[in-house]
């Protein structure tokens, strides 16, 4: 029997403690990755959320990028982000974006999906990071990365014309090997590409498991988490566009007061980029963490208060 042991920051009946649960029962992947994949599902599900504060006079968005790091094969990292290409693709089929493709190509299809959620899922990140240095025609990738991950709208230059981006919600789930760190560029740190990311890298994991077909319980806890997902997403039209008017979510005094004591206690201790990153990060997650709540589901209110940024602290 398997001594492995995760202590999930969200309770049961959230929705990340409810996707942990199915997932866990279909690989032996750390309970860690498939944490980090239901925050990715609730950023897909929320594109017209947002928070306005003094910090981010654009607004905080809830998209995030995510890198999860393991040993190749053994750690399970891609099938765990597989399981959430499958819940994905049940609920929101307009979102996924190519593997692979030109910082052109990439664009273009961005520039398609005004108001849409949009996830790139990359399972050779690592090698990505490498070649975005050494690759010229991958030179404008880097700026796109970093200009999305917190504002909707970019232009994007090329010889003959310009490609507008608008109303955009981009976040990115890649699959890296441990080599990532021997290949990691200065720049990378000091562009604040890679802070931008939240990097899951579990040291333990539960016991093999071995393989079995899908059972009619797996589906009806996958077709759950769907339903949910949809209760959470925002109206919208054929093509996966949302409609009406943002939502604007709200911090309450205590998580407000729960921030100052986090970003007070880490300042100084991060260099550079990775300093000024950490405090967007806890606040994207403890806005999912609000989000993901059952309360969230009954009142419709996005409601944001000390629990939810204890939980993203954790």
């Amino acid at each position: 029997m398997s001594d492995y042991v995760f202590d999930s920051a969200f309770p049961p009946g959230h929705f990340v403690a409810d996707y942990i649960a199915y997932a866990s029962d279909l690989c032996d992947a750390a309970h860690d990755y498939h944490e980090a994949c239901a925050l990715i599902l609730l950023a897909i599900a929320t594109p017209d959320v947002f928070a306005r504060l003094k910090q981010f006079p654009a607004g905080l968005r809830t998209n995030l990028y995510v890198a999860l790091v393991g040993e190749t094969s053994t750690s399970r990292k891609s099938t765990a982000k597989d399981i959430t290409i499958d819940t994905i693709k049940a609920a929101f089929p307009h979102v996924l974006l190519p593997d692979k493709s030109t910082p052109e190509a990439f664009a273009s299809n961005l520039a398609g999906r005004k108001r849409q959620a949009a996830l790139w899922p990359c399972d050779e990140y690592a090698a990505l990071l490498k070649q975005i240095h050494r690759r010229e025609y991958l030179a404008g990738l880097e700026s796109m990365l970093l200009e999305l991950y917190q504002h909707p709208d970019y232009t994007y230059k090329r010889v003959k014309d310009v490609v507008e981006i608008r109303e955009s919600h981009l976040s990115v789930l890649g699959c890296a090997a441990f080599t990532v760190f021997d290949s990691l560029h200065q720049e990378d740190i000091e562009s604040g590409l890679l802070p931008r990311h939240a990097i899951i890298l579990p040291t333990t994991k539960p016991d093999y498991m071995a393989f079995a077909e899908m059972s009619q319980e797996n589906l009806s806890a996958r077709n759950a988490l769907v339903k949910r997902l949809l209760a959470i997403a925002p109206q919208c039209d054929g093509q996966g566009a949302w409609l009406g008017q943002p939502r604007e979510a709200r911090f309450t005094a205590a998580a407000f007061q729960a921030v100052d004591v986090f970003a007070q206690a880490h300042q100084g201790r991060y260099p550079g980029e990775m300093q000024a990153r950490i405090v967007p990060m806890l606040l994207k997650i403890g806005l999912l963490s609000a989000l993901g709540d059952p309360r969230f589901l009954l009142n419709g209110t996005v409601l944001v208060d000390a629990d939810d940024i204890v939980r993203a602290s954790s």
